[in-house]
């Protein structure tokens, strides 16, 4: 895994900002659409998947 980057606090609308340095690496800009998932491997650690990502067969659940 990774070095984690943060921490970073939840706001009271439960939003969190993504780090620069990992939009850079994702190449997300604003606007664009991402997924949630929590990792099978560690169920308390949450993915980002840009939408690109996502495949087009995949069932996707609304927010």
């Amino acid at each position: 895994m990774a070095t984690p980057i943060g921490p970073r606090r939840l706001t009271t609308v439960r939003q969190v900002s993504i780090p620069a340095r990992l939009l850079r690496e994702l190449n997300l800009e604003p606007g664009d659409e991402v997924y949630f998932s929590l990792s099978e491997s560690s169920p308390k650690r949450i993915l980002i998947i840009p939408s690109a990502e996502v495949d087009d067969g995949q069932e996707k659940v609304g927010g």
